[in-house]
């Protein structure tokens, strides 16, 4: 469980779970010049967050970051401080549950005093922030509909509406699932000057655990070293920032084995699980959880597999957005008329998912765009839609090349 505990340590107040570790075993250090770096590693039998080790020395540390990428490494542990001519690193990565053995320790073994200010837990702020508008407590999002209707442009209007902070979530769901026109600039604008804290990524039929939070993967030099994946890489960043939202886009969810891609983290996405559970992961045996500052919006195509047949466990940890095409987006009289009717039969024969979207026809402009609109990427879709129904599939290009009853439609 995360926590937001401050502590008073010798002089130096409020200070937090991260800083306390290292003011302590600094201090350890400085008050026992004779203490060695192999002593202490024997004395500390507990870990720090995520099963990573207390404090190394240099050798240990570069043995250890040898198959790392640098920065990653680097951000993992403090720069080192000098004891007797040794380099001693003192690990970053602290949880509430990690905390209390190095507290302990420092209190029976060195007789430290550690007092503590307050014990006001993220899960309690969290709590309190429920009551305002501006909270969302809805993390995990799949905006699904047919082809078009923009739903991958909206998971950046999704983006940009939360960190506006200027609507509250039930404001956010309405404009999102009524596909309400806004100022796409902006959105764009918004993602770029919070890129770092953005990641994306296309799910597909290969597309593994190994990739998506840890895996082992061969090297130049043909044999194989464990790699993070891009979910582990971006609740990393999460955790270090908790006052900042991150937000991982999955487009094409359905396209993946969703059940392998996450395996056993399928359980700590849950909203009420953030912060709280944590699992072993079984390749690195770190300790792993997911924040509350993480938001997982995906999309997904209902044409390609139905939500009925989305697996339930997934269907029960996300929110699900329905967009539908929007003919007020579309600007061209000739266009939208198209649009309306051919979408009217689609309804009928097939079903609301396979309406034509409002993004076929957005860039419509004149009646020639329209021409070539409809031969190279509306009648494509036809011919997949109706294939082997050569009736219907008949009676919706009469509809597709009937100019005289579309100008009469104006």
């Amino acid at each position: 469980m995360a926590d937001n505990t401050k502590y008073n340590f010798y002089g130096e107040k409020k200070v937090g779970k991260r800083r306390l570790a290292e003011l302590i075993i600094t201090k350890i250090f400085h008050e026992n010049s004779n203490l060695i770096y192999i002593d202490l590693k024997k004395m500390i039998d507990f870990k720090a967050s995520n099963g990573q080790e207390v404090i190394y020395d240099e050798s240990d540390y570069l043995e250890w970051s040898e198959n790392l990428d640098k920065n990653s490494a680097t951000k993992r542990y403090f720069d080192p401080f000098l004891h007797n001519n040794e380099k001693i690193y003192i690990s970053s990565q602290w949880s509430i549950t990690s905390i209390q053995p190095l507290i302990e320790f420092s209190k029976l073994k060195f007789d430290f005093n550690i007092e503590v200010i307050n014990k006001n837990t993220i899960l309690d702020k969290a709590q309190k922030l429920k009551t305002s508008t501006k909270e969302n407590s809805i993390k995990n999002i799949i905006l699904y509909g047919a082809p078009g209707v923009g739903k991958t442009y909206n998971t950046q209007k999704f983006i940009s509406l939360i960190e506006s902070k200027k609507v509250d979530e039930k404001e956010i769901f309405r404009i999102i699932e009524e596909n309400i026109e806004n100022d796409g600039v902006e959105a764009q604008q918004v993602l770029k000057s919070i890129q770092d804290r953005v990641k994306f990524i296309t799910f597909h039929q290969s597309y593994s655990y190994e990739d998506f939070i840890e895996g082992f993967k061969p090297t130049q030099e043909a044999g194989v070293k464990r790699e993070d994946g891009i979910f582990k890489e971006i609740v990393k960043d999460a955790i270090d920032d908790v006052k900042n939202n991150y937000y991982l886009i999955i487009d094409e969810i359905n396209r993946g084995n969703i059940s392998k891609i996450f395996g056993e983290l399928i359980t700590l996405i849950e909203e009420d699980k953030r912060d709280v559970y944590e699992v072993t992961l079984p390749y690195s045996k770190e300790k792993f959880s997911v924040p509350r500052n993480l938001y997982i919006i995906a999309t997904m195509n209902s044409t390609d597999k139905s939500i009925a047949t989305i697996d339930i466990a997934l269907r029960r940890r996300f929110t699900f957005l329905k967009m539908k095409p929007n003919e007020d987006l579309v600007s061209h009289q000739n266009a939208k008329n198209l649009m309306s009717r051919l979408n009217e039969f689609i309804e009928n024969i097939l079903g609301e998912s396979y309406k034509l979207g409002h993004s076929y026809f957005m860039k419509v402009m004149s009646d020639e765009d329209l021409e070539f609109i409809k031969e190279y990427k509306i009648k494509p879709l036809l011919e997949e839609y109706f294939y082997a129904d050569e009736i219907n599939y008949t009676d919706i290009l009469k509809i597709l090349r009937d100019k005289k009853e579309e100008n009469n439609n104006e």
